[in-house]
């Protein structure tokens, strides 16, 4: 039975896998995606040209995270190119199946689960909440915090593997944590909230170690960001005001009133409360207590980001993080005074069937998805004609201000920003040309009102070079004798800007 529980649902995660991935694939080259993954894609470019870490909406994307397990993509897009976009999309949903194989692997190697607990588990993990809205990462495609959850999840059933002595994986450790710890250095805080609640609970020296080469390694991560940083960076700081101005304005109180029950409280409730029901019958698994309480420590970052919803970048790595622990737990022994009943069994049950519930939402959400995609294909298919006739007045080495969506069309050695950023917004006065959308009408995730707020000022600064049906190709006209873009040649360099 046991065997056949692990064909079927490394299958289904397959599925899953596949399933996400075709919809991102559709979405991209549909133009529903932009933003963020044009920015990576650009980040990717400029370093193999030598321009370490420049894209052109903020300066250099070192300025604002530590993300430099972005470095290790560099041989992909050197391989891929214009195709890099392909891989990048795929790489959240890639970690839900490696994340998916390794429980796996986790439960084959303990032999004392029962099938029926092996099979909640599975079940827990593959339909945990918005599993397929928060893989999809709307708008933006792909972003680096969004996997994290499922590699620090990853992490933590493979330690406890280690630390069960079932298999050996001292190195593979410290790869995983050191590739997870240079996502951003958030993650760092994390790890170090894991490893201090392990210390804390056990005070093994190893632990204490862990903490200690954390510590060193987010030190390191603050320094490089103050050496990459550019007058255009955001930094960590902007979000830290947001957050004590909406404290002083409306109170504590006030912005924790601010936070939607649906999509928040309730999904902290259903996993505390099943975790909580766990313990109650199990003797608690250290390491999956330190990873449920880093998932509340990570649920609480979002009163950072002013970002509520668990399928956004900034709390989705949460829900992988509690699914993470939930399951961990409950393949724990179960107490002994207990073990003939099996509670376990009935928690993870009621679980499952909630979850099973709730996939009606990304149901639903994957309907307006394919109706997006199926809207965006007919308006491509209509002014691709005059894009191509665009794009060839356009060259590679001048940087262009466009709508977030067409950046998968500029994706092979074609320097951009999201208008108005280059243009009329910091940094602005870099970009010497702008190609407007004349009548959009496709399908977008971005409300109609944002978009029409993003329309850039063209006037004085630019003369109309190109006009057809579809679009507007605007050429610089005035000398660049702007504040910003001689500080952007200053601190990225003057070949970025020729």
């Amino acid at each position: 039975m046991k065997i056949l529980i692990r064909w079927s649902t490394a299958l289904l995660i397959i599925f899953i896998f596949l399933f996400i991935g075709s919809y991102k694939y559709l979405s991209l080259h549909n133009w529903l995606f932009g933003s963020d993954i044009g920015s990576y894609d650009t980040i990717l470019q400029e370093t193999l040209k030598g321009n370490f870490g420049v894209e052109y909406t903020y300066g250099n994307s070192f300025g604002d995270h530590a993300s430099f397990t972005l470095l290790f993509l560099l041989p992909f897009k050197l391989l891929l190119g214009p195709y890099m976009m392909n891989l990048l999309i795929l790489l959240t949903p890639l970690f839900y199946l490696i994340c998916g194989f390794v429980i796996l692997f986790y439960a084959k190697r303990k032999k004392e689960i029962s099938w029926p607990v092996m099979l909640t588990g599975m079940l827990a993990f593959i339909l945990h909440l918005s599993v397929f809205r928060g893989n999809y990462e709307e708008i933006y495609g792909f972003h680096i915090d969004t996997a994290s959850g499922y590699v620090m999840v990853i992490f933590a059933f493979l330690l406890q593997l280690h630390k069960e002595k079932r298999v050996n994986l001292k190195i593979l450790l410290v790869v995983i944590y050191t590739w997870f710890l240079f996502l951003k250095e958030e993650m760092a805080l994390l790890g170090l909230v894991f490893f201090l609640v392990l210390w804390i609970f056990s005070r093994d020296r190893n632990y204490l170690l862990w903490v200690v080469a954390t510590l060193f390694v987010f030190g390191l991560q603050i320094l490089l960001i103050s050496y990459f940083k550019t007058p255009f960076n955001r930094g960590n700081e902007v979000f830290l005001t947001r957050l004590f101005q909406r404290i002083s304005e409306h109170s504590t109180i006030g912005v924790l009133n601010e936070v939607p029950m649906n999509q928040f409280w309730n999904f902290i409730l259903f996993y505390s409360i099943t975790y909580g029901f766990l313990i109650l019958f199990q003797r608690i698994n250290k390491i999956a207590f330190a990873l449920f309480v880093v998932a509340l420590f990570k649920s609480a970052i979002c009163f950072v980001t002013h970002d509520y919803f668990f399928y956004s970048w900034h709390g989705f790595p949460a829900l992988a993080l509690f699914s993470g622990a939930v399951i961990l737990q409950a393949f724990y022994p179960v107490k002994s005074v207990y073990a003939k009943y099996n509670p376990v069994l009935l928690i993870m049950s009621i679980h499952v069937l909630i979850l099973f519930i709730s996939l009606r939402n990304d149901y639903e959400y994957s309907k307006v998805v394919r109706g997006s995609v199926h809207a965006n294909k007919n308006y491509k298919e209509h002014v691709m004609p005059d894009l191509i006739k665009i794009k060839k007045l356009i060259p590679e080495n001048h940087v262009l201000a466009l709508n977030h969506n067409l950046t998968v069309e500029f994706n092979d050695g074609y320097r951009y920003s999201m208008y108005p950023r280059g243009v009329n917004m910091l940094p602005s006065g870099i970009a010497d040309y702008v190609l407007i959308n004349r009548k959009f009408k496709g399908a977008s995730f971005l409300s109609i009102k944002l978009a029409d707020e993003l329309v850039p000022d063209v006037r004085d600064e630019f003369d109309t070079l190109a006009v057809n049906e579809s679009f507007i190709l605007y050429k610089r006209i005035k000398p660049h004798h702007t504040k910003d873009r001689k500080l952007f040649i200053k601190f990225c360099g003057k070949q970025t800007l020729e």
